[in-house]
């Protein structure tokens, strides 16, 4: 198993599934987590970035 599906990161084990994506001037984050329902969305204005680490801090804080 990949951990991969059409898009989607899948944790092996976990209720939490993540994607992201970027183009020319942006990039994004989204984290799910399907048991609690708690959603993450982390957008930013530039081409890279640390957006996916702050989306996973973020995460972390409100999974307590």
């Amino acid at each position: 198993m990949t951990g991969y599906g059409i898009g989607w990161t899948i944790n092996d084990g976990q209720d939490v599934v993540s994607h992201g994506g970027s183009s020319v001037g942006g990039i994004s984050r989204l984290i799910v987590n399907r048991a609690t329902g708690l959603v993450v969305a982390a957008v930013g204005n530039l081409s890279g970035g640390p957006i996916g680490g702050m989306a996973g801090r973020i995460f972390a804080v409100f999974s307590r």
